[in-house]
């Protein structure tokens, strides 16, 4: 499986490269012009590929998949082999870490509210976001898990509590996506810092 995930974490890389470049040879020029017209720097409008691109670029592919796949391996490993397959067993195996982050991202938001009480200047503000927005991805699942248990306990008909129950269980697999949702970086990252919209 390791072996796979490196396959397949090459090829994404390689084509993430590739795409990568294409897209930013096409946006540079505009992006020359603007930089141009508000600062007043010279900045060429054609892009040239590197070889250190590669070489940077390719271990980030591959420590991410290694680094975002650690935890099912882990866990994978720990679980009896014919087990693996069942979506229930997966759950159980998960509880553990999903209990871990419940704590982890109690510690963050106490430490967030520690920060806003006491903390003062431009360093504390960042600390403060940090550890509010790490929180809060991180609290998630454990939120996500307490609803859709509220809603099993709830539902009367069996279909309902299958549909409740059957969420509830594909959780520990969405449940590094849907933190990787609800993070803004990717959102504000889109914006480049002279735009209104990052003001």
């Amino acid at each position: 499986m390791v072996l796979e995930l490196v396959v397949l974490a090459t090829l994404a890389g390689a084509l993430g490269i590739a795409l990568g470049y294409f897209i930013a040879a096409l946006l540079l020029p505009d992006v020359a012009a603007t930089i141009r017209g508000l600062y007043g720097a010279d900045v060429a409008g054609t892009l040239q590929i590197r070889p250190a691109w590669w070489l940077s670029g390719m271990p980030m592919a591959l420590g991410g998949a290694l680094l975002a796949a650690a935890s099912a391996l882990w866990r994978l490993a720990r679980m009896p082999v014919l087990a693996s397959a069942g979506g229930r067993a997966w759950a159980l195996a998960s509880r553990r870490t999903q209990n871990l982050q419940a704590a982890a991202a109690l510690v963050l938001l106490a430490a967030a509210g520690v920060l806003a009480v006491t903390g003062g200047g431009l360093a504390a503000g960042f600390a403060l976001l940090a550890c509010l927005l790490l929180g809060a991805a991180l609290a998630l699942p454990s939120c996500l898990a307490a609803i859709l248990r509220l809603g099993e306990g709830q539902a009367h008909s069996a279909m309902a509590q299958w549909f409740w129950a059957d969420t509830r269980q594909q959780l520990p697999g969405l449940g590094l996506a849907l933190m990787a949702l609800l993070s803004p970086w990717p959102r504000m990252s889109a914006f480049p810092p002279w735009s209104p919209a990052s003001a």
